[in-house]
């Protein structure tokens, strides 16, 4: 609100006027949805070098996804913005972000300027620090101070819904992967192509198809050596499984973050584990572990399973489909020039075939209510994840090194394509600093152009003519009290599911407890859990 001063003089009437026409300008300041000005001075808006220039702010955020450099460096692509907004950027990059964050959040002490809200990849906690009074609302400032941010928004209502808060209100930016999730395929699945023509296998189609295939790929010796082979692994093997749910109309990815969750055409929010199918996949996923079939290492991470990959042994696996030349190359590096992989449809024994997307946003960024000048912040950020510009140099680079224009179109050069580092493209823009972890927002465009090579978005494209791809549950912003039940809830559930899911596939806890397990998820809080989520889902609008 603007704020009025000075000192009334006169009579009484003269007094109540002015009362009277305060009120009104209150009112109409609170009943106005196009984003009012607030207690922002509106007489500078966005503009470069973002207020004059000569402005250093500190952001806290993820470290980056290539392990050989560091967002705290300062890398070039973080140095070309620097010098078209004037802006310095102290990072506090940090790869325990959660762990590192979450106390400084709770004393409310030693903030910086910008920084993502914990827990990371999910909204989970935006609403109780703005409830909390900790974060500047930012949706009054959008049309002035960040009017691309505020023009995409508008665009893309879906896209600002998932942003607002339940009091109607913005306090977040969040990373925005959700113009590319119809061809990214986060639960694709990879097989040696050329194991099978050793073996003189057929792809396999159907869940037996498969059994018979892990079978032979444990005795059979795909790779000539007389080693021993791990038949099929995965980034967390209870996540790589689900790729064979679809066997039993199961979608693939349930029984993983908010996949805990699905629903029924009527719109009945129900857990997954709840269901007599799951009960059956989960049995056979344990006898193909107590078989051999499956990884015995069950929580590998990136680094570890590239490693694996590299040593010849992995004969199938569950990635991201643009991976199919990285992984190839991991494989020649160690000596062994003949790999192919190919992607795979999931087996789904005549079921619609249900593939989760990605979730359509990420980590959500906020400035604490503490800052001086937010409205400058917001700037920078509508450069960097608003402007095509912006975002021209945190998704393509640098032009001249990393891109070059070809008839109107960008179009990625050697650095990236053909590293001569052997970097993959990927890791070729991360180690400038783009393609990363810091306010993404990735235009298809982009993700078209790294993945030419290979055979990411032809799969894509596979899955869609089948009607396979599907959105994942809906993350809708929880209320505060809906927070408060998850707090208290959701920890114990989500721990007693991952320990309980792993037990039941190696085999340490027996499949006639199931029964079981389930009578404890309700005395945990899966019914007050499931209430959240169906209230959730039915503000989210998926059944309209």
């Amino acid at each position: 609100m603007r704020s009025f001063s000075g000192k009334v003089r006169g009579n009484a009437i003269l007094v109540i006027l002015m009362m009277l026409l305060l009120v009104a300008v209150l009112v109409a300041c609170d009943n106005d949805d196009s984003g009012g000005a607030g207690d922002v001075d509106w007489s500078a808006g966005f503009s470069l070098p973002i207020g004059g220039g000569g402005h250093t702010f500190t952001f806290a955020s993820l470290e980056g996804w290539f392990p050989a450099v560091s967002i705290n460096d300062n890398l070039p692509i973080w140095q070309e913005i620097e010098e078209i907004t004037g802006v310095t950027i102290q990072w506090e990059a940090l790869s325990d972000y959660d762990t590192a964050m979450q106390p400084r959040i709770a004393a409310g002490q030693d903030l910086p300027d910008l920084f993502i809200i914990p827990p990371t990849w999910g909204n989970q906690g935006v609403y109780r620090l703005a409830s909390q009074g900790m974060l500047t609302r930012l949706d009054e400032m959008l049309p002035l101070h960040a009017p691309d941010i505020y023009a995409i928004l508008n665009q893309y209502p879906d896209l600002r819904g998932l942003k607002t808060a339940p009091n109607g209100n913005i306090y977040t930016i969040a990373d925005t992967p959700m113009f590319v999730n119809d061809v990214v395929v986060f639960h694709s699945m990879f097989i040696r192509q050329d194991w099978l023509n050793n073996l003189g296998l057929p792809l396999p189609v159907t869940l037996d198809d498969w059994h018979r295939t892990l079978v032979v790929f444990r005795d059979g010796d795909p790779t000539g050596t007389g080693q021993s082979v791990i038949p099929f692994s995965g980034i967390g093997l209870r996540n790589a499984m689900t790729t064979f749910g679809g066997a039993f109309g199961l979608p693939v990815g349930a029984g993983i973050g908010t996949a805990h969750w699905w629903y029924d055409d009527a719109g009945n929010v129900f857990s997954v584990y709840t269901m007599p199918e799951y009960r059956e996949f989960l049995e056979t996923m344990a006898h193909w572990y107590a078989d051999g079939l499956l990884d015995i290492e069950v929580d590998r991470d990136e680094a570890n399973f590239q490693s694996l990959v590299a040593t010849n042994v992995v004969g199938s696996f569950v990635h991201l489909a643009e991976r199919e030349l990285q992984y190839d190359s991991f494989v020649r590096a160690g000596g062994f020039d003949d790999v192919e992989h190919i992607l795979v449809v999931p087996p789904h024994e005549g079921h619609q075939l249900q593939v989760v997307k990605r979730s359509p946003t990420w980590n959500h960024y906020a400035i604490p209510s503490t800052v001086e000048n937010p409205e400058l912040i917001l700037q920078w950020i509508n450069f960097v994840w608003g402007t095509d510009q912006g975002v021209g140099l945190t998704e393509w680079g640098i032009e001249g090194h990393t891109y070059e224009w070809v008839d109107g179109q960008r179009r990625f050069t050697d650095f990236v394509l053909n590293n001569p580092e052997g970097l993959d493209p990927y890791n070729a823009l991360r180690s400038l600093g783009a393609a990363n972890t810091i306010l993404v927002r990735t235009p298809r465009d982009v993700y078209a152009a790294l993945n030419e090579g290979n055979n990411a978005i032809a799969y894509a494209d596979i899955l869609i003519g089948m009607n396979a791809m599907v959105e994942p549950f809906p993350g809708v912003m929880p209320t505060e009290g809906e927070q408060a039940i998850l707090d208290v809830r959701g920890p114990d559930f989500n721990t007693f599911i991952e320990e309980s899911i792993l037990r039941f596939l190696m085999g340490v806890d027996s499949m006639d407890q199931f029964d079981d397990f389930i009578s404890t998820l309700y005395d945990i809080g899966l019914e007050e859990i499931r209430e959240v989520r169906q209230a959730q889902f039915d503000r989210s609008g998926m059944m309209d």
